[in-house]
C-alpha cells in the first residue's frame, strides 16, 4: 500500500518505520527538510528498550503537500491541535477513497476528519505506545509495540476501512483490536488522559506520586466521573464499570514515573493538547448542562500556562 504519515514527531517516525518494515511504500510529511545525500533514500532509525536498533528506508519525505498524492491511506500523527491545519493541506490532494486513521488522544481529531473530508472513510483509534524522538530521523521505543483499538468513526459508513487498517498492520508487531463502538473507547481514553494528566500538570507530580495521596488520587477519580457524565449527556455509553476500569489503569497499570504528554509539553514550555483534552470536556459539559468542577478547575489553572507558551 501507498501510505502517507502526516507528522514526523515520535509517533509519526514510529509508525512510518513500522509500516515500512512491513513492505508498504511510506511517504512522510515533516515540518522541516531532512539532510539527504543526492540520490539517497531517507531512513528512519528505531531504537528499542533492549538496546537494539535498526534503520528502515522509506519512499519519500516532504515538507509541503503541493500536488495530488496517490495514496491508499493517511495516518495522521500530528498533535490534536494541528489536525485542522493538516486536513486543510490535504483537502483536494488525496483520493476520496483514501482512508484516514487518527491516533490522537481525545475526540476532536476524527471529528475534524469527518467534517473536513467527509468523502474519505475516517477510522479512529486509541493508541497505547511510549515513544521518544531522539533526532529528526531517530525514534526510541520505550517498552512494548503499539496497541491500537480501531473502529469506523462515521455512523453507517459501509466502507471496508477496518479491514484495510488490519491489512496495513498485518505484517507488523502492532496489535490491532477492532471495536464496534469507537466513540466509547475514545471517551474512556479521554477521561483517563485528561484526568490524570490534568492533575499531574497542576501538581507537577508523577502518577506514582498523585495516586499515593488521597487528595490527588480522589481528584483523578472525580475528574473521570465528570467526564463519564458528560459523555452520557451526549448520548454515549460510559458505564460505572467503565469508570472503574478507567480508574484502575491509573491506579494499577501505569508505572510510577508515568506522566502524560500534555503534562510534559506544558512543563517543557511547548504547546500542548490541553484544549483538545480538558478544554473539550469543559466545553461539552457546559453545552450539556453537566457540572464538572474538577475539570473546570484544571482547565482554568492550566490555560494560563498554555497561553504563556503560545504567546512566545
Amino acid at each position: 500500500m501507498n501510505i502517507m504519515i502526516y507528522g514526523a514527531g515520535a509517533m509519526g517516525l514510529y509508525f512510518a518505520a513500522t509500516l515500512a518494515q512491513a513492505g508498504h511504500d511510506i511517504h512522510l510529511k515533516a515540518r522541516s527538510p531532512w539532510p539527504l545525500a543526492t540520490g539517497s533514500q531517507p531512513e528512519i532509525t528505531v531504537q528499542r528498550a533492549d538496546g537494539s536498533q535498526e534503520s528502515v528506508s522509506i519512499a519519500s519525505v516532504f515538507t509541503d503537500v503541493t500536488e495530488q498524492l496517490d495514496v491508499d491511506a493517511v495516518l495522521i500523527a500530528a498533535k490534536a491541535w494541528q489536525v485542522p491545519g493538516a486536513l486543510e493541506e490535504l483537502d483536494g490532494k488525496i483520493p476520496s477513497s483514501a482512508l484516514l486513521l487518527t491516533v490522537q488522544n481525545g475526540i476532536t481529531a476524527p471529528e475534524h476528519c469527518a467534517r473536513t473530508l467527509p468523502k474519505n472513510p475516517t477510522l479512529a483509534s486509541t493508541c497505547v505506545v511510549i515513544v521518544e524522538r531522539k533526532s529528526p530521523q531517530t525514534v526510541h521505543l520505550l517498552g512494548r509495540e503499539a496497541q491500537l483499538t480501531v473502529g469506523e468513526f462515521q455512523a453507517g459508513n459501509s466502507s471496508d476501512g477496518l479491514s484495510r487498517v488490519q491489512d496495513m498492520f498485518e505484517r507488523t508487531p502492532v496489535e490491532i483490536t477492532p471495536t464496534s463502538d469507537i466513540h466509547r473507547a475514545l471517551w474512556k481514553k479521554l477521561a483517563l488522559i485528561a484526568s490524570y494528566g490534568g492533575v499531574g500538570a497542576v501538581s507537577q507530580l508523577t502518577v506514582g506520586q498523585t495516586r499515593s495521596h488521597d487528595s490527588t488520587r480522589n481528584l483523578v477519580l472525580e475528574a473521570i466521573q465528570e467526564t463519564a457524565r458528560v459523555a452520557r449527556a451526549h448520548g454515549l455509553t460510559f458505564t460505572e464499570q467503565d469508570v472503574q476500569d478507567t480508574f484502575a489503569i491509573y491506579t494499577d497499570v501505569f508505572a510510577p514515573g508515568t506522566t502524560s504528554s500534555m503534562q510534559r509539553d506544558l512543563a517543557e514550555g511547548r504547546p500542548s493538547e490541553l484544549d483538545d483534552q480538558v478544554g473539550e470536556i469543559v466545553r461539552r459539559a457546559e453545552a450539556s448542562g453537566v457540572d464538572a468542577p474538577v475539570q473546570n478547575f484544571l482547565y482554568r489553572v492550566l490555560s494560563a500556562r498554555e497561553e504563556i507558551v503560545r504567546s512566545r
